[in-house]
């Protein structure tokens, strides 16, 4: 990083002690003197024409929050990344977008940044529920503009790990939007079915994380309210 400031005068290089990905990025935003924000983790890639085919989009259409594209998988995969295709529903059920969406900075600071008790996971999923709203513009390009790095998980133990820390992130996230869930669905219990499907699937992974999926309040909610309708509860835990 240093020898890029040394050798473009457009990079600032900016002392900081480490507090995790959502810190460094309020940081480096709120340091930025552009108006538009791409956040850009250090292993993943860009294309060339991203950022002004999507300056272009934000510029001719100036109510649009968000610009994405079309992405690529490389490192332990090489292949296209098949996103689902965004709607407002769709977002707050499970993040459809990759961190290096582009965004103005004014949108950021309405929103106070990014979440700093968010650690090592869904840090721009939680961004973009905050960011957005039912009438939000999102754009995406019909480029292929971003390559995410795929690495390998080194042993079974910390995938084990992994599950269980992005299933307390994803509660807390879930927790912190329910305003949104009551004022946009017709009731919120579907939303809580939506997610109980989610831990199923879980299940079907991992038998390990049984019991600590059982216990959780999701999923003793979504398993009531599917009590009456019995033959829906065998179809869902096949």
């Amino acid at each position: 990083a240093l020898l890029r400031t040394k050798q473009d005068a457009r990079f600032k290089d900016i002392p900081k002690e480490n507090g995790g990905l959502s810190s460094a990025r309020n940081e480096g935003i709120k340091n930025a003197k552009g108006e538009y924000i791409l956040p850009l983790d250090s292993d993943d890639k860009i294309s060339s024409n991203y950022i002004s085919q999507a300056i272009k989009v934000f510029e001719e259409k100036p109510k649009i929050t968000l610009v994405y594209c079309n992405a690529w998988l490389f490192g332990t995969e090489d292949k296209a990344w098949d996103l689902p295709q965004y709607t407002y529903p769709e977002i707050l059920l499970h993040n459809i977008i990759f961190c290096s969406a582009i965004y103005r900075k004014k949108d950021w600071i309405k929103t106070g940044g990014y979440d700093e008790e968010i650690k090592k996971g869904y840090e721009d999923w939680d961004f973009w529920l905050r960011i957005l709203n039912k009438d939000s513009i999102v754009v995406k390009l019909p480029i292929l503009g971003f390559y995410y790095r795929k690495k390998e998980e080194s042993m079974i133990s910390s995938l084990i790990s992994t599950q269980e820390h992005n299933k307390k992130l994803i509660n807390y996230i879930f927790k912190k939007q329910m305003d949104v869930i009551e004022d946009y669905f017709e009731h919120p219990y579907l939303y809580y079915l939506q997610n109980y499907s989610f831990f199923q699937e879980q299940l079907k992974e991992n038998r390990e994380q049984l019991k600590s999926i059982q216990q959780s309040k999701t999923y003793r909610l979504g398993k009531s309210i599917l009590r009456p309708f019995k033959w829906v509860n065998s179809l869902i835990s096949r």
